[in-house]
């Protein structure tokens, strides 16, 4: 539908011959240098980019990636290749604040002026301001309870409608460490799918607290109904013996 949409629209006029291949986002998606964790993993960059452009049309561009691809795996070698997508992994998942980070270096914030409502907003959300630290240490609060509730989901709420979300989301996963990614923002088209494990992870938490609190309250009335059961059979013993006594006499 949207080939038939590109073919047939006449808004923008569509240069074909600077298409880029799928293989030029994988050849994106091994940049960076394994030695340097703090460094960019897997983005867009330069280099990749022009190599690509100087193909004539999309087959040579797509050959060409291929190769430049292969040679970078392998001048890595295998150890240094698994360093590298494990470090690029870290960077997509290792923090709940989703924008730019390590990537985003080069971004100029233009702030309003001081005392206004709009440099308070300013200071919490651009990556410079003063207030950003304090937003996102809370931000990684919530992710680490965002993951811990998503295993949970996954251990204990073992049915095929948790493992069709477990297996889309590590699909996902896996398309942003093969492909251009190495930021947090990458993960943004995921959140639905995190968000609904965390969401089980969290619903099972909370039947599970309320059904121990239900069984405990359950279990204290069970036992102040034996303890009056007790009582008012103690009583009739009483009440008989005292009739059988009199009887007697």
């Amino acid at each position: 539908m949207f080939n038939l949409f590109v073919s047939n629209q006449k808004i923008v006029k569509i240069d074909k011959s600077k298409e880029l291949p799928m293989a030029h986002f994988i050849l994106m998606g091994s940049f960076g240098d394994e030695d340097n964790r703090e460094s960019i993993h897997g983005t867009w960059n330069a280099g990749d980019l022009k190599s690509t452009l100087a193909e004539k049309n999309k087959s040579d561009k797509s050959k060409k990636d291929i190769e430049l691809f292969v040679e970078r795996t392998a001048n890595r070698g295998l150890a240094r290749t698994i360093k590298f997508y494990g470090q690029k992994y870290f960077q997509i998942t290792d923090t709940g604040v989703i924008g730019y980070h390590r990537d985003g270096l080069w971004l100029n914030y233009a702030y309003s002026a001081n005392g206004s409502l709009s440099n308070k907003i300013q200071q919490i959300y651009y990556e410079n301001g003063k207030l950003r630290p304090s937003f996102n240490f809370l931000c990684q609060i919530f992710w680490i309870i965002t993951l811990i509730s998503s295993i949970i989901a996954l251990y204990f709420n073992r049915t095929w409608k948790v493992g069709v979300v477990t297996l889309s989301l590590l699909g996902g996963l896996l398309f942003l460490l093969i492909f251009e990614s190495g930021g947090t923002k990458y993960m943004f088209q995921y959140i639905y799918l995190i968000c609904l494990l965390s969401g089980l992870g969290i619903s099972y938490c909370l039947n599970r607290f309320s059904g121990d609190i239900a069984i405990q309250k359950e279990g204290v009335k069970k036992n102040e109904d034996e303890q009056t059961l007790n009582n008012s059979s103690s009583l009739q013993r009483r009440r008989n013996t005292r009739n059988i006594s009199k009887r007697s006499k």
